[in-house]
């Protein structure tokens, strides 16, 4: 079964909340966060790899991960320009190493050293986004440390849309925001507060304020705020300011976690999921794969018809647009949910989904005739080679090659044309001998969409069961119409012609030879326009 549909938003690529930290210790989440979801900062030298293990732990506890890179702790870039060219690549190799867990980068520390200009921070800025873009076209990448307002400024307009986002540390940066109003297309990029403290005046109740301050930006400000992340969460060289070992700020954290619901832009920017494929092989499993809008994680669940509760795959938590996953021990002729996700944090309770089931398909007694037949496939087949489809036929002593054809504008014919048979589409067979025919594969009760091209095209029943042509509809894209008004509309032709014991036959609403789309048969449709699809539910 191949279907393309948008599911309902289940997740985000980025956590809708906007609490975080600048620096995560195993364990956070449990200890503060309170069921929710959340922000991690990390960073990383030049000279060194990235720790994949601890963004793994850090995807699996729910946080979506910021990584920022630099040249070393006093210089956020390389003082001497020469050096520029090598230190962008190896940011994108630290951006390579990084990618299945974290798509949000940053040119980050704070200037301890010599700031460079905002022309020079600019031009190496360049370099290094340039290089990363290449091997992770989706991944964002944003400056780094703001200094002083004025500096940010400059940096923002050399920039202009060369930037994918910006980050300060700072507790509501709104001298940045504003100057960012100025800034073509400014409003549109996503801005993270990446550190923030008061650990040492800090006094009780503060967080409350920082977290609702933050809120009431992004309530009344196009330009909104992603996170805000404490500084640190515990990081014994940093222990003055670690949350963990702070009763008052970390009290007032577990209940700003546990008491408000403070959101960001992302909480409206769900994953859409498109292409989902379940290919099942004798009844045994088989393997979905799906692909999404934007970098997310993986994970599906499938169950019996009558099942109370179903079997969960492993959650994945690497970030990617392209998604699979394994479907293990289903029984023949018996059928299944599927739930198709791509996180592990907010399943929803009203996303759509999949049945799919394992059978067998017969085709009507006689049906295979000497001579010419138009036929299609009423399921997926578990094994698409046309040899394996019609292997009964080949067995009687039938042989294919060079008497099967498929049409698509053109004739092409087997095997030098093609190998493979798929549903939603018919074919051409001329056999010596009549014979049965059955097909094994997967069966798929939701609605299958036929793209059709202008003029003739050769198209099946997707389903293993008779379809009324009344019930059947055609979209052009952008608005879907009845059978029958499409064909007011012009959009496509009546009748429908498919070929019988005495030649060609029509399928029509009513008054033809037939008004079903029926398994096994094939059907000539003739459409006034490119671009339309027609729907077999």
């Amino acid at each position: 079964m191949a279907a393309s549909v948008a599911l309902a938003p289940l997740c985000r690529a980025e956590s809708p909340h906007v609490y975080g930290f600048h620096s995560w210790t195993p364990g956070c989440d449990i200890d503060v966060m309170n069921g929710k979801t959340g922000w991690y900062v990390f960073y990383e030298t030049i000279g060194h790899d990235v720790n994949l293990p601890r963004l793994i732990q850090a995807k699996g506890e729910g946080f979506t991960v910021i990584m920022g890179m630099f040249d070393n702790w006093e210089n956020e870039i390389p003082l001497d320009r020469a050096n520029w060219p090598a230190f962008a690549a190896r940011c994108a190799e630290l951006a390579d190493q990084a990618r299945d867990y974290c798509h949000i980068f940053h040119l980050d520390n704070e200037m301890e050293g010599d700031m460079p200009t905002p022309s020079d921070f600019t031009e190496c800025f360049r370099m290094v986004r340039d290089e990363i873009k290449a091997i992770y076209p989706e991944a964002i990448v944003s400056n780094g440390g703001v200094y002083t307002t004025a500096w940010f400024d400059d940096m923002a307009h050399r920039l202009g849309d060369e930037i994918d986002g910006y980050q300060s540390h700072m507790r509501i940066p709104p001298d940045c925001m504003a100057a960012l109003e100025k800034v073509p297309g400014g409003q549109r990029k996503p801005y993270y507060v990446t550190e923030f403290s008061n650990a040492i005046t800090y006094t009780p109740g503060w967080l409350q304020g920082h977290y609702a301050e933050h809120d009431d930006w992004n309530q009344t400000h196009e330009q909104t705020s992603a996170c805000s992340c404490w500084f640190v969460y515990d990081l014994p060289s940093w222990y003055q300011f670690s949350l963990k070992w702070l009763p008052e700020p970390k009290a007032d954290f577990q209940w700003v976690t546990a008491n408000t619901d403070y959101t960001n832009e992302y909480a409206e920017r769900p994953v859409v999921i498109s292409d989902v494929s379940i290919n099942i092989t004798s009844g045994s499993g088989g393997v979905v794969t799906w692909q999404t809008n934007i970098p997310s994680t993986t994970q599906i669940e499938w169950y019996g018809e009558n099942a109370t509760e179903g079997t969960v795959s492993g959650f994945d938590p690497r970030l990617k647009t392209d998604h699979w996953a394994l479907i293990t021990s289903c029984v023949p002729s018996y059928r299944y949910h599927l739930w198709v996700r791509s996180t592990a944090y907010d399943y929803g309770d009203d996303a759509e989904h999949f049945t799919f089931g394992t059978n067998t398909s017969t085709a009507p007694g006689g049906w295979l005739r000497a001579g010419w037949n138009l036929v299609s496939l009423p399921l997926e087949p578990a094994d698409p080679r046309a040899a394996e489809v019609f292997d009964t036929a080949i067995a009687a002593g039938n042989d294919i090659t060079n008497n099967l054809f498929a049409y698509d504008g053109t004739y092409s014919i087997y095997p030098s044309g093609f190998t493979t048979l798929r549903s939603g589409t018919a074919y051409w067979l001329r056999l010596d001998m009549a014979g049965d025919e059955y097909c094994e594969g997967l069966n798929v009760t939701s609605d299958v969409e036929i793209a059709l091209s202008h003029g003739w095209n050769l198209i099946g029943q997707p389903h293993d069961y008779p379809t009324p042509l009344a019930d059947c509809e055609v979209s052009d894209g952008a608005t879907t119409l009845s059978f029958g008004d499409a064909v007011s509309a012009g959009w496509i032709e009546e009748p429908l012609y498919f070929y019988g014991a005495s030649g060609y036959e029509t399928c029509i609403r009513s008054g033809g030879d037939d008004d079903q789309l029926r398994p096994w048969y094939g059907y000539w449709a003739l459409t006034n326009t490119d671009g339309v699809t027609l729907i077999i539910p």
